[in-house]
């Protein structure tokens, strides 16, 4: 979903063949002009400020940027392993990062009481 919530969008395959990213405008429902975004995208994320949708694509392995204002996608960003999910997480400057509790040192047995 776009920030100002006037465009969602959806990967699916309107044509037939490899995944498309499909602009939907949520005013009145209507489906925008399928654009073909890789071979094997399997998950999106839109940056907050709306301008870039990145797609995480299996084959080849990586990361394609798109532009949402052209509704056009970048270069893949190649890189090795298994995509199994993509996030953007927007930063806060000045916020303490939230880091993971370490786990519990474990404490002295309980004792019961008479």
């Amino acid at each position: 979903m776009s920030p100002d919530g006037k465009t969602a969008y959806v990967l699916g395959n309107a044509t037939g063949g490899n995944p498309e990213l499909i602009p939907i405008a949520t005013a009145t429902n209507t489906p925008g002009k399928p654009v073909g975004v890789g071979q094997g995208v399997g998950a999106l994320a839109i940056t907050p400020d709306g301008q870039t949708i990145y797609l995480a694509d299996y084959r080849p392995v990586g990361v394609i940027p798109h532009a949402t204002a052209t509704n056009t996608p970048g270069k893949l960003i190649r890189f090795g392993g298994f995509i199994h999910a993509i996030a953007v997480v927007p930063i806060i400057l000045g916020a303490a990062p939230v880091l993971p509790r370490p786990p519990r040192a474990p404490g002295p047995p309980s004792t019961p009481r008479p």
